[in-house]
């Protein structure tokens, strides 16, 4: 229906394996790749592949086990398509970003992982520690190309509160951050100072709704524009900056590049 709804758009897909869970990981597999097949079909060439959030089952389905399944599987559907892997650079032990990384490197060692999303957060030093360490497993593989999205939030009191006593699973948020919008505006222009130092192109996790939100959005994406390393014209900026907008329950308010999340949040 999205398709339908948006035919000249971008659109990326979220797929869950834990909420498209089907019994067992060989009859989880076949729905993806029953998933996979299907997209080409409406138009759509790219995946995000999540293991998703929350109390899991031993009979779950990894990310990193599906694609070791597709990579064994050279005839697979999986194989047609882009295929996304989510990636969280705020865990805030040591031991936890290590197993985050390492378990990254595995699943691009797989050679089915296109793309990389920047799970959401507010610390500069472990985001910037994150992307280096991407950039590093590109530098090492020359024939490795890897797209990186990263995720913000359009801040306000509701958001906030929502953040402090609802938080998403995964989602690192520092006191400051939370502590008033203008606080978590300043944290959300060096995010983007960093992105675009980066090269990584912004996914908006919050939907616009109205004239107010739009000039909001696009103030934070000139901001992205004005410290890119490169810098591309006018266009192919608002096409870098991204301006991915998610969807989930409102109608796209800003015409350049969109993904749309279906499924629940990332991890």
């Amino acid at each position: 229906s999205t398709r339908y709804v948006y035919p000249d758009v971008d659109i990326c897909p979220h797929y869950s394996l834990k909420y498209q869970y089907y019994g067992s990981p060989e009859k989880t597999f076949a729905h993806f790749e029953k998933f996979c097949a299907a997209l080409p079909t409406i138009g759509i060439q790219q995946c995000l592949l999540i293991s998703g959030g929350g109390k899991k089952r031993k009979s779950d389905l990894s990310t990193l086990a599906c694609l070791q399944m597709a990579q064994r599987r050279r005839n697979s559907s999986i194989h047609k398509i882009e295929i996304g892997s989510a990636f969280n650079p705020y865990f805030p032990k040591d031991e936890q970003r290590a197993e985050e990384r390492k378990t990254l490197k595995l699943k691009l060692s797989t050679g089915l992982v296109s793309s990389v999303w920047i799970q959401i957060g507010s610390d500069d030093k472990l985001l910037r520690e994150g992307l280096t360490f991407i950039k590093d497993i590109e530098k090492k593989h020359t024939d490795m190309k890897l797209e990186i999205y990263g995720s913000v939030f359009l801040p306000s009191g509701r958001l906030l509160n929502q953040m402090r006593f609802r938080p998403w699973n995964g989602v690192f948020l520092s006191e400051k951050y939370l502590s008033d919008i203008e606080s978590a505006n300043e944290i959300t222009l060096n995010m983007l100072k960093t992105y675009a130092e980066f090269d990584v192109t912004v996914l908006c996790e919050t939907s616009i709704r109205g004239d107010i939100d739009i000039r909001r959005f696009q103030n934070f994406l000139q901001h992205y524009d004005n410290n890119m390393v490169s810098k591309p014209s006018t266009d192919t900026c608002k096409l870098n900056a991204g301006a991915c907008i998610n969807t989930s329950d409102n109608s796209p308010s800003v015409n350049t590049y969109m993904y749309v999340e279906s499924e629940s949040k990332k991890e």
